[in-house]
């Protein structure tokens, strides 16, 4: 249980990390977007511009909404001895771990996390290819829903 709680409260340094760092760029990008600068080489519409940026900042916000609340869950269980075991049996059974092997668990949710980014980076030069990369991750996303709850019936 020790070496568990030493790998918890490594992720619990790295995602504080994160959020900082979202948080970071969040406010970047609201500062920017407020200031009126824009980067003509995406559109000329002034409207798209402005959708954009808010799924930028909506993004980013999004991140460390879903860091913060793994944040927390991950210090409540380490406060609390009952939690923690809670989640170590939850996270260390064999019928879990034998579901996300087949449904691929990892691999999607980095692909998702991948994807997202670029598509943030991308929406910086190019809307065309921002919609195709947000569109390919939310796909990803609803694949790897529909194999978990395949596999979690199945098995």
């Amino acid at each position: 249980m020790e070496k568990y709680k030493g790998r918890l409260q490594k992720i619990t340094r790295v995602f504080t990390v994160l959020v900082t760092v979202c948080g970071v760029i969040a406010i970047i990008l609201c500062v920017w977007q407020l200031s009126g600068v824009y980067a003509p080489m995406i559109t000329p519409n002034k409207d798209w511009q402005d959708f954009l940026s808010g799924v930028r900042i909506g993004m980013f916000i999004g991140f460390e909404a879903v860091l913060i609340y793994r944040l927390t869950r991950y210090r409540r269980a380490l406060k609390k001895p009952d939690l923690l075991e809670k989640l170590y049996i939850q996270e260390t059974d064999e019928r879990t771990v034998f579901i996300l092997q087949k449904s691929f668990g990892a691999t999607f949710g980095i692909s998702i996390i991948l994807f997202a980014f670029c598509g943030i980076v991308a929406s910086f030069w190019s809307m065309e290819v921002f919609l195709t990369l947000i569109v390919c991750a939310a796909a990803l996303g609803l694949i790897n829903k529909c194999c978990r709850v395949y596999y979690r019936k199945r098995f």
